[in-house]
This record gives C-alpha cells, structure tokens and sequence, in this order.
C-alpha cells in the first residue's frame, strides 16, 4: 500500500514535469542584432517592422531579412528551389461547344 502511493506520486511528479517542460516556447535559431535589416511578413512583403512578432495582416511570424545578404539573393533562392517545376502545356479536348447560343429547337 505504502509503494503504490510512493509510485503515484513519483508518475504524478514525472507527468507534472514533463508538461512544465513542454510549455516552454524553445528559442528559435538565434541571429546576432546587427545583422537582422527588419522582419517582414512573407505573404505581406509591405509589412516591416524592427523587431519580430506577427503579420498584423495575417498573424503569421514575420522573419527576419538580413543586412548582410541582398533581399534579391533571398528572393533568388526561393525562386531557384521552385523553378524545376516544370509543366506541360495539355491538348485541348474538343467537346463542340462554342460560345454562341445553341440552335433553337424547332
């Protein structure tokens, strides 16, 4: 009787710690100040701010855009990544249609 209570409370303090330690927001990659220009949003690129927080459009993260890196080595890359997509133009499938009104039944 006298263990299983001691068990209890040993799960009881491991299940407790283990939440306080999943609570926590773990620190993103850390940048030094100097070398972040503003934080932009990605899907709003009008949207600058000095320091990090969220899209007042969207609510999304705003990231940071570099100094020491020009804007268009970034929007390079991204380009890059998705440029060896590569689509073929479809045949078109005649169905007779047109744009004129059908034929009025006689």
């Amino acid at each position: 009787m006298k263990i299983s209570r001691i068990l209890i409370r040993v799960i009881l303090a491991l299940v407790f710690i283990v939440a306080i330690s999943s609570c926590t927001k773990s620190g993103g990659p850390t940048v030094a100040a100097g070398d972040v220009d503003y934080y932009t949003c990605t899907m709003h690129p009008w949207v600058h701010s000095k320091k990090p927080g969220t899209c007042p459009v969207c609510a999304m993260d705003l990231v940071p855009v570099y100094k020491n890196k020009p804007q268009g080595d970034q929007a390079n890359h991204e380009i890059e990544r998705h440029s060896r997509l590569r689509i073929k133009p479809r045949p078109r499938i005649r169905t007779g249609s047109r744009n004129s009104p059908p034929p009025s039944p006689r």
